[in-house]
């Protein structure tokens, strides 16, 4: 049975939204030190694991968000990206693959994902998607972002007739298709678990956890940008390295996250 959260407060609604709109800031906040990319879907531990890794080596940090396959293209582009956080293997291996990289990208978790919903009838349950009065159902675009991709995963085993696919709204990443989720644009959608349980959104809703049998792994991968700045390449390997630390493990898991077991 998936966990549930409810929250009939319009305050909470209006904060998700400033949360989110916060979450996904498509430039840096600082020129300074390192420029973290990292997969909208981990807006929020991106956040915390970055205050957590300034806060204890003083080397300081700036983030932004967006589709794993849309950094992954700027990435290519020449984007002045130090370290990318992908939630899929296949873009930081390519990238790899094209000597971007410095090393071999890393996994450090894996995530999960959900069904979400805020103003929706709260008995709506992802197995009854197709039976179920919903008129928008949101998911990421699953060219270029995994969870989307799990998303349309897990509908082609549930929807087998394609009763939903009329329905579907695509976000370009996992932020958008929050945005769509809690103004009311989509009564329901797909998104990731470390969404749903950041502080900021954790009594917002209710969400079910999709059982992992039903998609892909959603690996968490990092993966250090080559590029001709020796410190900035080497304080991005110290966040990389960060990763697997107890602090990053416990803070990752506190958003949903599972860790390897070291």
């Amino acid at each position: 049975m998936g966990h549930q959260r409810y929250s009939n407060s319009f305050l909470l609604c209006f904060g998700l939204l400033i949360a989110i709109g916060l979450g996904c800031n498509s430039e840096p906040s600082s020129r300074e030190g390192i420029t973290i990319a990292a997969a909208a879907s981990m807006q929020f531990a991106a956040e915390a694991l970055r205050q957590d890794f300034t806060q204890r080596t003083g080397n300081p940090v700036s983030l932004i968000t967006g589709s794993s396959g849309k950094l992954t293209a700027q990435i290519r582009e020449g984007a002045p990206y130090d370290l990318f956080l992908s939630a899929d293997q296949n873009y930081p291996n390519a990238l790899s693959e094209q000597h971007l990289t410095l090393g071999s990208p890393e996994v450090f978790a894996s995530g999960s994902l959900v069904f979400w919903m805020v103003k929706a009838d709260s008995s709506t349950s992802f197995q009854e998607l197709s039976k179920a009065s919903v008129r928008h159902l949101a998911i990421a675009n699953p060219e270029t972002a995994p969870y989307g991709r799990a998303a349309w995963e897990l509908l082609q085993k549930i929807d087998s007739s394609g009763s939903l696919q009329d329905r579907l709204v695509y976000g370009e990443s996992i932020a958008q298709v929050n945005q769509f989720i809690s103004s009311g644009a989509a009564e329901v959608g797909f998104t990731a678990l470390s969404v749903v349980t950041a502080p900021q959104l954790k009594d917002v809703g209710r969400y079910e956890i999709i059982p992992d049998s039903l998609y892909a792994k959603i690996w968490q991968v990092a993966a250090v940008i080559r590029s001709k700045d020796e410190e900035k390449m080497a304080a991005a390997t110290a966040f990389q390295q960060y990763l697997h630390s107890a602090a990053a493990r416990d803070i990752l898991r506190k958003f949903g996250y599972r860790v390897p077991v070291e």
